[in-house]
């Protein structure tokens, strides 16, 4: 199995280099328009998008799970592949459509304060050219084309910044901002056409028959539920906070230190989804263990780097903020601290996601995004009222951890066997991180503060290979597949 270990990796780390590339635009973001637009403002501008991303989620119809599930079991077959491909963009696309209407109806007759009409034709309009640039980049994915299908995160960050911001600039209009985002799907969706053009053109434009594109429209659909809960469970609780407050106020330093959980968290998981095709190939050999090494491997180093994240935001969390963004932020920090929290169930669940894909299972994944929303909704209402932002990260942190507590039931004989080297890093990074708490009340010197830091991830880093939690051979391991022929042997990931 030499190629299919040297492949494997080569996937993982080249999808990794792109998402990587996204965040000096995301430091970006995170600094700039916030601090442009100010607490109230930003609030506006975060509680549009987490409706955005939700309404993104309940449109999706698994499209990610089919093209990854199905597409490889076509073998290159290029007809095949054009047929699936605009089978799902058409219904897709007709989905969209009734659910925008609907959606449009709904907020002419009713107005709710809490959605401006302004809004109205930016959602819309992000929406639909959102589907079929989406289907583009799914088909990718499928393809096992990670490189292209990475790059959109990248592509995504930049331009949201560059348009929003200008756009921000030149009116200081919320609104003006949020026709950014239209441009950046519509850049977008150039570039999915260009790169996927083959399927879109050449022969009859005619849409699957239904009862042909039943069974993958089934599969996609038994995981599109579930995944519109788990977005709900990350998205939603700004709306919570709008809600139970009554403002947006409370939404903008929560948004923030979410954003330090997602972006870092969706991060690592992706490098789990990247796997898919490939272990989905695996299950179809009946080559379990062989996927068992690799998530335990994976599980191990993003736990590691999410603990290396969370030790920089224990340490210097407080001073970089107040600097970047100033005194009207200021409370971010411990909102961050606690939301910081829920980085270990949520790698937890990423894993447990990947089982339920590639073992054909939605129904662990329908339960487990189920009771995290009820947790979620639960801690939202008893925290929020009283807590605010703090509250409302608290609430996230236990939904997390509920959805993750279903999946290690769901896999009983799978899942918790891959968690001791996991959990042993969480420990070690826990115990190093949180002696940072001090130095932030102690309020050192930023130079002190930034010592204290670096020693401790060099002590956190030296720790972990002296324990072997971590292994060099994984690192070698890694170099030889990006570097070496296709013929060039390779040991699976913690073979020893």
């Amino acid at each position: 199995m030499p190629y299919d270990n040297r492949h494997t990796l080569r996937t993982v780390a080249l999808g990794a280099f792109w998402r990587l590339l996204r965040y000096p635009f995301l430091a970006l973001s995170f600094v700039v328009i916030p601090r442009l637009m100010g607490r109230e403002l930003y609030g506006q501008y975060a509680y549009f998008v987490s409706i955005l991303t939700l309404c993104e989620a309940f449109t999706s119809l698994g499209n990610l799970q089919i093209f990854g599930r199905f597409l490889p079991e076509l073998h290159g077959d290029a007809d095949r592949e054009k047929r699936l491909f605009r089978g799902i963009l058409f219904y897709g696309t007709l989905s969209v459509a009734l659910f925008t209407a609907g959606v449009a109806l709904w907020i002419v007759v009713f107005r709710p304060s809490a959605f401006p009409l302004p809004w109205l034709p930016i959602l819309i309009s992000i929406l639909l050219a959102g589907k079929l640039q989406g289907t583009s980049f799914a088909f990718l994915y499928g393809r096992n084309e990670i490189g292209r299908f990475s790059s959109r995160e990248l592509l995504r960050s930049a331009f949201t910044f560059v348009f929003a911001t200008g756009l921000f600039l030149w009116t200081e209009s919320v609104t003006a901002a949020l026709w950014g985002l239209v441009l950046n799907e519509i850049v977008l969706l150039f570039l999915g056409i260009f790169w996927t053009r083959n399927a879109w053109k050449g022969g009859p434009w005619f849409p699957l028959p239904f009862r042909e594109f039943l069974s993958c429209f089934l599969f996609g659909a038994t995981f599109y539920l579930p995944s519109v809960l788990v977005f709900f469970l990350q998205r939603s609780v700004p709306l919570f906070i709008r809600f139970l407050t009554g403002g947006y106020e409370q939404v903008a330093p929560f948004d923030l230190a979410n954003q330090f959980l997602m972006t870092t968290g969706l991060f690592l998981g992706l490098v789990f989804t990247t796997l898919v095709p490939a272990l989905s190939r695996f299950e179809t050999e009946q080559r379990r263990e062989e996927i068992a090494r690799w998530n335990r491997a994976v599980l191990a180093w993003c736990g590691a780097v999410a603990m290396a994240g969370y030790l920089f935001l224990l340490y210097l969390g407080r001073p970089v903020l107040m600097t970047l963004l100033g005194p009207e932020f200021a409370d971010t920090y411990d909102v961050a601290a606690v939301i910081g929290l829920a980085f270990l169930p949520l790698l937890i669940s990423h894993l447990g996601m990947n089982y339920s894909v590639v073992r054909k299972t939605p129904a662990s994944y329908a339960i487990a995004a189920l009771a995290g929303v009820a947790a979620m909704t639960v801690g939202a209402v008893l925290w929020i009222p009283q807590g605010g932002a703090k509250g409302a990260a608290w609430a996230a942190v236990a939904g997390h951890t509920v959805s993750a507590l279903v999946y290690l039931m769901a896999f009983r004989s799978t899942l918790p066997r891959m968690l001791p080297p996991f959990l042993a890093v969480a420990a070690l990074g826990f115990a190093i991180a949180w002696p940072g708490r001090w130095v932030t009340k102690m309020e050192w010197p930023f130079f002190y503060a930034t010592g204290a830091c670096i020693a401790a991830l060099a002590l956190f880093g030296l720790l972990l290979f002296a324990f072997r939690l971590l292994q060099f051979r994984e690192v070698a391991a890694l170099r030889r597949a990006l570097l070496s022929g296709s013929r060039s042997p390779l040991l699976p990931p913690s073979a020893s």
